[in-house]
């Protein structure tokens, strides 16, 4: 499928966007290198949604917006985008960097979307560490006073364990 590219002006910031598909629509959040394209998972998404793929401002030759300073402020750039769209709720998809926009997005206005789908979100910080048991490098354990403060032991301090969980497939 070829998609339809679009071109806006939210609140004064340009934004590309990659559109096809028919149904509910959905909202896909790209990773870091990913703006600007269309990928085979899209188009399977396509078969059952309106994909709408914007292009973060300053990614995949997009211009920088200036005013964006926080991951807030990306956040509710894409509320905003919503709202030019005429889109009250959407199912909201996103990965990597997109994933971290996406959970920002679901916090502050959960009640625009119809589901949340986060793959392989970076930036999110819940609460501590998730531990993998396996990890090579711990560096505490149950008897260290650091480690005793947390149910989690070994506490591990390499880069395979620090794991945001997977996402499951759009239902």
């Amino acid at each position: 499928m070829t998609p339809a590219e679009r071109h806006l002006i939210v609140r004064g910031t340009p934004v590309t966007m990659l559109e096809g598909g028919a149904g509910p629509p959905l909202l896909f959040l790209h990773a870091a290198g990913g703006g600007g394209r269309w990928l085979a998972f899209q188009d399977v998404l396509a078969e059952r949604f309106t994909v709408l793929s914007p292009t973060h401002p300053g990614h995949g030759g997009s211009p920088p917006a200036e005013w964006i300073e926080h991951i807030s402020d990306l956040a509710f750039h894409y509320l905003d985008l919503l709202d030019e769209l005429g889109t009250d709720r959407v199912h909201l998809a996103g990965a990597s960097f997109g994933g971290w926009i996406a959970a920002e997005i679901a916090t502050m206005a959960s009640h625009r979307l119809a589901s949340l789908v986060l793959v392989d979100p970076v930036g999110i910080k819940v609460g501590g560490p998730t531990v993998n048991r396996r990890c090579p490098k711990p560096i505490g354990s149950a008897t260290t006073p650091s480690a005793a403060a947390t149910p989690r032991s070994p506490v591990c301090s390499g880069p395979s364990c620090w794991r945001a969980p997977r996402s499951s497939a759009i239902r």
